[in-house]
C-alpha cells in the first residue's frame, strides 16, 4: 500500500456499501427467523469457522481498500465485486428457502459457486494488477474460502435435520433411509 491514495474508485466504494447492507439485512432476517438455524454451523466446527471468518473479513476489507484508494479503477474488477457481492446476497435467502422446503437444494450451491467465481476473479486481477505479495495473499484466501470452505466442505457436509437428499433419483418416492420396502423381491 503506498503512503498516499493515488485513486478513488467511487463505483467500486458505492458497489460495496450498496451490496453490503443489503448482505448484512439478509444475514440479520435470517438469523431472527423461525428457522432451523443449527444445522448452519454444525458442517464446519466454530473452531475453524471462527479463525476462518476472522480472516476473511480481514482479507476482504485489505483488498477492498487496496481497489478503491490505491489501485487504478478497473470495470473488471468491478464486475467481479458484482459477481461476489451476489453470490453474498443470495445465500441467506437460498437457505431460507431451502430451510422451509426442508431439502438441501442446488439453489444454497449455486449461491456459494457465484460469489467462489466473483472471488476467483478477483484474484486473476490481484495477479495482474497488484503484484504486491499481500494483495495476492489475502485474494488467495478469499479464493480459499469461498470455493473450498464454503462452496464445496460446507456444502457438502450440510443436511438439514439430519436429513440428505440425493442431487436426482430415478424414483418419484422419498427415501427416508430406514424403509426395506424395495427388498420385496426376496
Amino acid at each position: 500500500m503506498s503512503s498516499i491514495a493515488q485513486y478513488m474508485h467511487t463505483e467500486l466504494f458505492w458497489v460495496i456499501i450498496t451490496f453490503g447492507t443489503g448482505i448484512l439485512l439478509t444475514y440479520a432476517n435470517l438469523m431472527q427467523g423461525k428457522a432451523y438455524l443449527g444445522s448452519l454451523t454444525e458442517p464446519v466446527p466454530l473452531s475453524v469457522w471462527i479463525p476462518c471468518m476472522a480472516m476473511t473479513v480481514a482479507s476482504f476489507v485489505y483488498v477492498s481498500v487496496e481497489w478503491i484508494w490505491y489501485l487504478p479503477p478497473d470495470s473488471t474488477v468491478l464486475g467481479m465485486y458484482c459477481i461476489f457481492l451476489l453470490g453474498a446476497l443470495l445465500w441467506a435467502p437460498m437457505i431460507t428457502d431451502a430451510i422451509h422446503r426442508e431439502e438441501k437444494t442446488l439453489m444454497v450451491a449455486g449461491a456459494l459457486w457465484i460469489a467462489a467465481a466473483g472471488s476467483i476473479g478477483l484474484l486473476v486481477m490481484a495477479c495482474i494488477q497488484s503484484r504486491t505479495p499481500l494483495m495476492i495473499t489475502a485474494s488467495s484466501w478469499l479464493v480459499i474460502h469461498h470455493t473450498f470452505v464454503d462452496a464445496i466442505w460446507w456444502y457438502s457436509r450440510w443436511h438439514l435435520n439430519g436429513r440428505t437428499t440425493a442431487l436426482f433419483s430415478l424414483s418419484e418416492r422419498l427415501d427416508t433411509g430406514d424403509s426395506n420396502d424395495e427388498l420385496d423381491y426376496i
